[in-house]
């Protein structure tokens, strides 16, 4: 075979339910000229079976076995057995749109860059029904596509998520710069070093407007999903600034922490929403203990500044954290168990009787699968947007709020719609139903 352009690495782990349709995603690529690395991590699902017949089929495809339960070690397999001038890594349980790489390659190639990203579409899939939402690397136009620069010109590229599959690189730049990724335990937050890395070294990076990769959310089971996060960002950046990627003093110095403490705050709000790690549990924690001293003495030291966060309530966040932990995961903590105890209120008060949830938004979405995980019975969705009535929402039919009045007598109409909430139950008095039908999620 001749040289491939684009060598397209796929690490996986018992991902059995997705592996077929990622592959087949990846083997309808218009550019054919590629060669597809699989890299298994020892799985027990029958994901390896999966590849190897593919393996069989294409003589693009080699499968290799790693020795680790390490994401970073099975891509590092990859890059070293990659034989092509551009480099992909696709996720196992994502896809990709049939002209990704073509696309990414024509700009690449153009202009010569040392990598060029694409924006992505994110899907959730409930009920056999995938929703889908656009995903872009320039949300709040902080720069423009199709824009060749480094970060001297851009470090607000640090403080944005750091997606290392939506891209390709040229295999030349990564060898050149020895850019791996940390051999750590596990699949999660790998993606952190490697970007780092990435930022720091990249001469000639470049964003396209075209989304390519569609990014699957929420699945059972995902690394990221963890109570060792913060175990997870001790690894790589503690790795980052051992290394010295970033020279001290710089501009992607001080971004760097920065991005620290960006998704520190993010991972810290994660926990304590979701009652994965109790506060003392957290206090406890070398890797937040580390944390937490890095980022109060950048923070001390000015390295870290409010200018740097687009997200201005990230801020408030993580300055409330650093002054006062406890007293910040308090109010946190506190407002879960309110949360917790109104959801066990709404499912007393449904009592069995069928639901017509009205909002058709992420509030509903997130209502939908936590009734259903609690065995309700979900007889429609309304929603006052007219271009939804007598769609499906995950099999169940939208509805228009004037065909509320021929509802049973029994049915509960539950407003998730926290922004309308009172003028939607306004809307239901004024169509003669009953208050004591009115739930709010």
């Amino acid at each position: 075979m001749k040289k491939p352009i684009i060598s397209i690495i796929l690490p996986s782990l018992n991902v059995g339910q997705y592996i077929q349709e990622c592959i087949e995603s990846v083997l309808k690529q218009t550019l054919t000229d590629i060669e597809i690395i699989c890299v298994d991590a020892g799985s027990d699902d029958g994901t390896l079976e999966i590849i190897r017949q593919y393996e069989k089929k294409d003589r693009r495809i080699s499968v290799f076995v790693s020795e680790k339960k390490s994401y970073g070690f099975q891509v590092n397999i990859g890059l070293n057995n990659a034989n092509g001038e551009y480099i992909a890594i696709v996720d196992t349980d994502d896809l990709v749109e049939p002209t990704m790489y073509e696309d990414l390659l024509e700009y690449a190639k153009k202009y010569d860059l040392d990598y060029v990203k694409s924006d992505s579409r994110l899907f959730t899939e409930i009920a056999g029904e995938r929703q889908f939402a656009s995903f872009s690397l320039i949300p709040d136009g902080f720069m423009s596509y199709e824009r060749v620069f480094s970060v001297e010109d851009c470090p607000e590229i640090f403080m944005r998520p750091a997606n290392i599959w939506d891209a390709i690189y040229k295999k030349d730049f990564l060898d050149k710069n020895n850019i791996m990724f940390n051999e750590s335990k596990g699949a999660a937050f790998q993606d952190i070093g490697f970007s780092v890395q990435l930022f720091c070294f990249a001469k000639r990076i470049m964003y396209v407007d075209k989304e390519g990769y569609i990014y699957r959310m929420g699945r059972p089971g995902a690394s990221c999903i963890s109570p060792n996060v913060l175990s997870f960002l001790y690894q790589e950046y503690d790795r980052c600034l051992k290394n010295k990627y970033a020279k001290e003093s710089t501009i992607e110095w001080k971004y760097l922490y920065g991005m620290m403490a960006r998704v520190y705050i993010i991972q810290i709000d994660f926990l304590l929403k979701s009652g994965l790690k109790t506060i003392e549990q957290i206090e406890s924690d070398e890797a937040y203990r580390w944390l937490n001293a890095k980022i109060k003495k950048a923070l001390d030291d000015n390295v870290i500044e409010s200018d740097m966060f687009a997200e201005k309530e990230l801020w408030k966040d993580l300055i409330s954290s650093i002054e006062s932990f406890r007293d910040y995961a308090d109010k946190i903590v506190e407002q879960r168990l309110k949360d917790e105890e109104k959801k066990r209120a709404v499912l007393k008060t449904i009592d069995n009787r069928s639901i017509c949830v009205f909002g058709c938004g992420a509030m509903g979405e997130k209502a939908y699968i936590y009734l259903t995980d609690n065995n309700c019975r979900i007889e429609s969705f309304c929603d006052n947007d007219s271009s939804l009535w007598n769609k499906t929402k995950y099999g169940e039919r939208i509805v228009s709020p004037e065909s509320l009045r021929s509802l049973k007598e029994d049915t509960v109409i539950l407003i998730a719609n926290k922004r309308h909430n009172e003028e939607i139950r306004n809307q239901l008095l004024e169509y003669g139903i009953d208050n004591n039908r009115i739930l709010v999620w």
